[in-house]
């Protein structure tokens, strides 16, 4: 318990914002000023902005902590053995089934545990380090995911674990055009690399309300874009092979080749009319237009804008109530998605700067306000005094306590950490300075607004009346110490002897 590296009057933590996807990963520190720093991650040529969510068992001599090595090195070592490797784990968090590696297998937990722990050794650069960790879920990730998340960022070392929504940190997010309208009714359009998500969001003043969601988890991502487009290159591919039977045993290179080039050329294609790619050496540039990429990828489109009709209907939401449509994804760029989406719901889609860092951009931006995540605690007006607190949600979990029995505390600070409900983190903080008695829950343990959860001392200052009334729960009153020693001269420091007086338990 440390007590003296927490939120104190509003000050903030710094802290690690991750958007963890299906196929790629992005991550954001937050520093104690307010200010924002997107992690960036080589690949061998470049500086990316993101990562692939992909890890690879390496040997024991690969230099990371637990043998995987995570995102661009795996991704450049997934030739060296392909049982090794593996990618777009996500959908299987929650799952108890171990994933193989060659002769071994990991639990799913250990795979996100590496990325996270990968990502806050990178956020290293960043001092302080974060200690804290905001990791974005679905909108409705089931109680399995969740724990799963948690356990993961614990085991990559972080000290508190924040869940948010993606649909509610994508609606944070700065929108090209500026801020939506407070009250707007907002229909969040994911199209990541491995699913579709859908969510409608109500915009509030600070906070946004999460109204409803669906989501397509499979056959409606970008990679099965990248699929049917991968056929049209597969011939050239076959047509190398066999022109030289020498060359047989580069068939699984030249296979991870067309997917790369594959990659490449819708890329293109969704900026460009025209456009071709390398392959490889010996094969002729593959060329093919974006009216090509719309005959594959329309029905796709299609597919995931029907999902979107389909929540606004059983919502009820009339077409004039829907004041928007923002896009979030790498898929989004593909041709078609706006004018399908104009189409249906007659509103123009909006989106960010970069699609691709909606979700982490507008959860660092949600983490801003991490200090306002807090209820200060109402106390008596005794000396040895119990403290409660309400909460934003019915009930919540006792994450851990920051200040120990015995320490001294200042008005407005931490002492406690709840997890609510839906995974965020509430600070509880002191109505007053003054210094823990006893406490009356224990970390993990279920707690309840208005619980009484700990004893305090509460200091008296210079001036104060230094008598108290008999604290009404109280079996017994204990006895007033006076202790004319310590503090500025004329402050009574007033607290119940340590042996001899009757406290709550």
């Amino acid at each position: 318990m440390n007590g003296d590296r927490e939120p104190d009057g509003g000050r903030r933590e710094a802290v690690l914002v991750v958007d963890l996807g299906t196929t790629t990963t992005s991550a954001m520190v937050l520093a104690p000023d307010g200010s924002c720093h997107l992690l960036r991650h080589e690949n061998g040529w470049d500086a990316q902005t993101w990562m692939p969510t992909a890890v690879f068992l390496a040997e024991d001599d690969s230099g990371s902590a637990d043998g995987f090595l995570v995102g661009w090195p795996a991704f450049e070592r997934r030739a060296d053995d392909p049982a090794r490797y593996r990618a777009e784990f996500k959908p299987d968090i929650g799952n108890d089934v171990p994933v193989p590696f060659g002769p071994k297998s990991f639990p799913v937990r250990v795979l996100v545990a590496s990325v996270l722990r990968h990502l806050r050794e990178a956020a290293d650069v960043c001092k302080p380090t974060p200690r804290r960790l905001l990791v974005t879920v679905p909108a409705v990730p089931g109680p399995a995911r969740r724990e799963t998340m948690i356990a993961a960022g614990l085991e990559a070392g972080f000290e508190d674990v924040e869940l948010l929504a993606e649909p509610l940190a994508a609606a944070h997010a700065p929108v090209v055009g500026g801020p939506w309208p407070v009250g707007t009714i907002v229909l969040v359009y994911d199209f990541g690399g491995g699913s579709f998500d859908t969510a409608l969001v109500r915009i509030g003043e600070d906070e946004h309300q999460l109204l409803d969601q669906d989501g397509l988890p499979t056959r409606h991502g970008g990679r099965d874009v990248d699929a049917a487009l991968r056929q049209d290159l597969t011939p050239a591919a076959d047509r190398y092979l066999a022109a030289d039977p020498a060359r047989g045993g580069l068939r699984d290179r030249l296979e991870r080749r067309v997917s790369d080039a594959t990659t490449r050329l819708k890329h293109r294609l969704s900026a460009r009319e025209h456009a071709s790619v390398d392959i490889t050496l010996g094969i002729d540039p593959q060329r093919s237009s974006r009216r090509r990429l719309r005959e594959i990828s329309d029905p796709i489109v299609a597919g995931t804008v029907d999902c979107c009709r389909a929540l606004v209907e059983r919502r009820g939401i009339a077409p004039a109530e829907l004041g928007g449509v923002l896009l979030t994804g790498g898929s989004t760029r593909l041709p078609g998605v706006a004018a399908h989406l104009r189409e249906a719901f007659g509103v123009e889609p909006r989106t960010t700067e970069d699609p691709v860092l909606a979700v982490v951009r507008g959860a660092a931006r949600w983490a801003l306000r991490i200090p306002a995540h807090a209820t200060t605690g109402v106390a008596p007006s005794v000396v040895d005094v119990p403290l409660k607190w309400s909460f934003p949600q019915e009930e919540a979990v006792l994450v851990r306590w920051l200040v120990a029995p015995r320490d001294a505390f200042p008005a407005g600070a931490v002492l406690a950490r709840v997890r609510l409900a839906d995974g965020s983190l509430h600070d509880l903080r002191a109505p007053d300075a003054g210094r823990i008695v006893r406490l009356h829950a224990i970390d993990g343990e279920r707690v309840y607004g208005d619980d009484w959860l700990v004893t305090v001392t509460k200091t008296v200052l210079p001036g104060e009346e230094a008598s108290y009334n008999i604290v009404p729960w109280a079996t017994r009153a204990a006895p007033v110490a006076r202790d004319r020693g310590a503090g500025p001269a004329g402050s009574e420091h007033l607290h119940a002897p340590r042996e001899g007086g009757s406290r709550p338990v």
